[in-house]
C-alpha cells in the first residue's frame, strides 16, 4: 500500500488493489488530537515500522491483510460521517456558548448543589490539620 502522505492521495494500493481518492479531502487530513487519522492508521499497518511502539509489533503479517482493507473502508466511511457533522456540531457549539449561563447561587438556590460543590472540591480543609 502507497503510504498516505500527502492530504490527497490520487489513490492508495495495496499490491494490485487500489482504493481510488475520495472526494472530500477533509476525510483524509482528518486529525484528532493532532494526529492525522488515516497516516496514523497506515503506521501500524505498513511493512516498514522504523519505530514499533512496542515489541509485539515485530509480530506481524508479511502481506496485506483482506481485514485491512475492511477495516480502512469502515474507518473512510466514518471520518466521511465526522466531516459531514462537523458544520451541525460547530453551529450546536456556538448556540451553547452564545447561550445564558446559571451560575452556583442559582443551582444552590434550587439545590442542585449541595454541601460539597464542584467549587469546594480540592479546597483545603481548614480543620484538618
Amino acid at each position: 500500500m502507497s503510504s498516505p502522505e500527502n492530504a490527497q492521495p490520487s489513490a492508495l494500493s495495496a499490491g494490485s488493489a487500489r482504493l481510488r481518492r475520495q472526494r472530500r479531502p477533509e476525510v483524509w487530513a482528518y486529525e484528532v488530537s493532532g494526529q492525522n487519522v488515516v497516516r496514523q492508521w497506515w503506521s501500524y499497518r505498513r511493512a516498514d515500522r522504523s519505530k514499533p511502539p512496542s515489541p509485539l509489533s515485530a509480530i506481524q503479517p508479511t502481506a496485506w491483510l483482506a481485514e485491512y482493507t475492511t477495516e480502512l473502508l469502515a474507518m473512510l466511511r466514518v471520518l466521511t460521517r465526522l466531516v459531514a457533522l462537523e458544520p451541525a456540531q460547530a453551529d450546536l457549539l456556538a448556540r451553547i456558548v452564545a447561550g445564558p449561563t446559571i451560575d452556583s447561587d442559582a443551582l444552590r438556590a434550587v439545590g442542585s448543589l449541595g454541601d460539597a460543590s464542584a467549587e469546594d472540591a480540592g479546597a483545603p480543609d481548614d480543620a484538618a490539620g
